[in-house]
């Protein structure tokens, strides 16, 4: 089993990708209406596509989020004011990272991606009597 990333995008028609990053001569990805959807679809694809090209080792996924995905997947579970908040970064700017019309320069997806792992790690300290 070859373990490989897989990055979760969002697509130009405001579905989820999940496209693995390898070194084989053959095009695979998922595409579904959650980031699971998509890893799922993507195994389907991995095993059809071993049928026509048996070398395929069977992958393990390791996933990780461009910034839309990660935007797109929690913006439901977080406003993007909260969001903001969090990260430092407009809510107007997580906006037009979420509806695909601009990209975080990779300065600003390391401040996000920092801010959020911040974030995330408060929770471990949290405990209710």
């Amino acid at each position: 089993m070859e373990r490989i990333d897989v990055i979760i995008k969002r697509s130009d028609n405001g579905l989820f990708l999940a496209v693995p990053e390898h070194n084989y001569n053959v095009g695979l990805h998922g595409e579904g209406k959650t980031s699971e959807d998509a890893i799922n679809d993507l195994r389907v694809v991995c095993r059809e596509a071993k049928e026509f090209c048996p070398e395929l080792p069977d992958f393990e996924f390791h996933v990780k989020y461009e910034v839309p995905g990660f935007l797109l997947e929690y913006g439901r579970m977080f406003s993007l004011a909260g969001l903001s908040a969090i990260t430092g970064v407009h809510q107007k700017q997580l906006g037009h990272y979420v509806n695909g019309n601009s990209r975080p320069s990779p300065a600003t997806a390391k401040k996000i991606e920092d801010a959020v792992l911040k974030f995330r790690s408060t929770f471990n300290q949290v405990e209710f009597a």
